[in-house]
């Protein structure tokens, strides 16, 4: 091999090599531009359905510094009219209500247990006169809500409010069938429609 043919050999060597060091640099960075898209697309979804914060002031809220004095004596008026419709509900007159209002808009602060009140409350709140728009912050649990959880927790109750029925046998009582399901005698008894303890063996009674 002469010296010319030895130096084209080296050079077409060394072109091969950087070229695959170029190649596998590009293909690297393109990995990690895609990794960090994928991080950013993650990133983003979990905030967008992250639950907002019960405790962040709602828009309408700045608000409240430039109202006139005559303005947010008639906001308090309002408020305190929501929170004598909330106490006027026996399910709901438990809970510690903490309403805003704002030129018309509520924001409906507090804590309820279950999304059938959670759902009321808003409700009431929103019949009551001078109410225009209502923000429901309301926290179930302690926990703040989304519509997933609303939905879950429905499901939820409406398994363990599902009917139960018992069939009577001979012997049975109202007592021992109510403490077989762990109900009371008098909720039987409204279930049911019965006027006396009298039962009758085969009878098909409520008793959840």
């Amino acid at each position: 091999m002469t010296l010319r043919s030895a130096l084209r050999s080296s050079v077409f060597f060394v072109v091969v090599v950087v070229a695959l060091l170029l190649v596998g640099c590009t293909s690297s960075t393109s990995s990690g531009v895609s990794a960090d898209s994928t991080a950013a697309a993650t990133a983003t979804t979990v905030s967008e359905t992250s639950p907002p914060d019960p405790a962040a002031p709602v828009d309408v809220e700045k608000m409240k510094g430039t109202r006139s004095v005559a303005q947010k004596i008639e906001d308090a008026s309002t408020e305190t009219q929501v929170k004598q419709a909330l106490v006027r509900t026996s399910s709901l007159r438990v809970f510690p209500f903490r309403p805003t209002v704002i030129k018309g808009h509520l924001v409906l602060r507090g804590d309820v247990n279950t999304p059938d009140q959670y759902r009321m409350a808003e409700r009431i709140a929103g019949r009551v006169e001078g109410v225009t728009a209502v923000t429901n912050r309301l926290t179930m649990g302690g926990r703040p809500v989304t519509e997933a959880r609303l939905n879950a927790d429905d499901e939820s109750s409406a398994q363990e409010n599902a009917a139960v029925y018992h069939t009577v046998r001979q012997g049975d009582t109202l007592w021992d069938i109510a403490r077989k399901y762990r109900a009371s005698v008098e909720q039987i008894r409204n279930l049911n429609d019965f006027r006396s303890s009298n039962l009758r063996p085969g009878q098909r009674i409520r008793v959840r």
